[in-house]
């Protein structure tokens, strides 16, 4: 499990969320949270990446085949798109 804290003023966003994903990828793991402390209440996002999606980017998949998105379960426990 990836576990990345950030203390932002703001909420975070898609660049700290593309971030976790790489990281992910990177270490070749499925799970990770993200945390921000930086609001008056804490932000956090769990983020899940099926471990085929993983290793198939757009680039290296192939004909036909489409790269999963990875998911982020927000707060409410519902997974965004």
């Amino acid at each position: 499990m990836i576990v990345e804290l950030k203390v932002l003023r703001s909420k975070t966003g898609p660049m700290e969320e593309s971030q976790v994903i790489n990281y992910l990828r990177a270490a070749d793991m499925t799970l990770a949270l993200l945390f921000n402390f930086g609001l008056p209440s804490l932000e956090y996002r769990r983020f899940v990446l099926s471990p085929r999606s993983s290793r198939t980017s757009p680039d290296t998949a192939e004909p036909g085949e489409r790269a999963a998105k990875p998911r982020a379960i927000g707060l409410s426990g519902a997974a965004e798109e």
